[in-house]
């Protein structure tokens, strides 16, 4: 697995220079790996260091199935803690809304935020290559999912293109798959240099605005 491959740590009889060197070696068989996988890694990097900009930033990633007053209630907070925003929105079609209607939706959604840029998470983050677990969770969850791979990539690659140093997410009251995911990323993270940020959901009429919940009334046309 490539990402236990990256968390190699030195044996104790090691000298630092050759610690240092086999690290160098295992990180360049990751990037490799990322290579072999997908043709489009290098292209997905390039894209990203085009948005690049002076200071200390955040990042979001979200499906936006829809996007919600919600969702646009947490990238309003998030904005404000930090130099700029990036907000990843989910491109795998998979969802009850395709990918270009929900990202037109979350452009739309906040573009009176000057310092929002949106960008699409490609196959690297929250992926059927990264997190495969993320697209079943409303018919099972698995509580021995594995989604190291997706916080290897967003540690080693996307946060330091970007100078991401936080990462926001929302409290997750309804989906377990999601707060499993978010727990583990509060203890994973930190370690790496990247803060994470949990922010409260919006409520309406004492519940917590929810997407799932948005596409139930819009199949009864309420």
């Amino acid at each position: 697995h490539l990402s236990n491959q990256v968390q190699w740590k030195p044996a104790p009889s090691t000298t630092h220079s050759e610690n240092l060197q086999v690290k160098i070696i295992l990180e360049a068989r990751f990037q490799a790996g990322l290579r072999y996988i997908d043709e489009g890694f290098p292209q997905f990097i390039a894209n990203l260091k085009s948005h690049f900009r002076q200071g200390v930033h955040g990042a979001a990633a979200m499906n936006c199935n829809p996007f919600t007053r919600g969702h646009q209630y947490l990238v309003e907070q998030a904005s404000k803690q930090v130099d700029h925003l990036y907000l990843f929105v989910l491109e795998e079609d998979r969802s009850f809304f395709a990918y270009q209607d929900r990202f037109t939706m979350v452009q739309k959604g906040v573009e009176h935020l000057s310092n929002v840029t949106v960008l699409s998470t490609g196959k690297f983050m929250i992926s059927s290559l990264t997190f495969p677990d993320y697209f079943n969770k409303e018919n099972a969850f698995n509580p021995d999912m594995d989604f190291t791979y997706d916080f290897d990539i967003f540690v080693h690659f996307i946060a330091p293109v970007l100078n991401i140093k936080k990462r926001f997410i929302g409290t997750e009251p309804f989906c377990q798959t999601t707060a499993f995911q978010h727990e583990a990323m509060k203890k994973s993270l930190p370690p790496q240099g990247i803060e994470v940020i949990e922010i409260p959901r919006l409520q309406h009429q004492n519940q917590a605005i929810s997407a799932s919940r948005v596409r139930a009334l819009l199949k009864t046309k309420n």
